[in-house]
């Protein structure tokens, strides 16, 4: 539900550009971005839905996806928070958005950055 209600809003501002109509939306916005939480294992094929659905419809080609420490990180695996996402479920959403032409960006909690939050890994 929140998906869709973050497309709908998506869509209308790109409508509120008045040169859209004159120009290809890639001249316009060349980049139409989306930040969201990585999804957990369980809930990866929705999230993909997601993606098929609002996001790829809505031409958005830039995923920012907030990996914290949802990650299974096989080099630590100290750092892994339990809900995580094994490497073939990262390949499966990797290849999903190449074939879809959306750039997909991780965003990773590094060690220097971790006095904004109350509670930090490893716990």
């Amino acid at each position: 539900m929140i998906f869709r209600k973050l497309t709908l809003i998506l869509l209308i501002l790109a409508t509120q550009i008045p040169s859209c109509h004159a120009h290809p939306l890639d001249e316009v916005l060349p980049v139409r971005g989306f930040t969201i939480k990585a999804p957990t294992h369980d809930k990866l094929n929705q999230f993909i839905a997601f993606i098929k659905n609002d996001l790829v419809p809505s031409h958005v080609n830039t995923i920012i996806i907030r990996v914290d420490w949802s990650y299974a990180n096989i080099s630590h695996p100290e750092f892994v928070d339990g809900l995580n996402l094994p490497k073939e479920d990262i390949t499966k959403l990797v290849e999903f958005c190449k074939k879809n032409k959306i750039r997909l960006i991780p965003l990773l909690n590094l060690l220097g950055h971790q006095s904004q939050g109350k509670k930090t890994c490893p716990t």
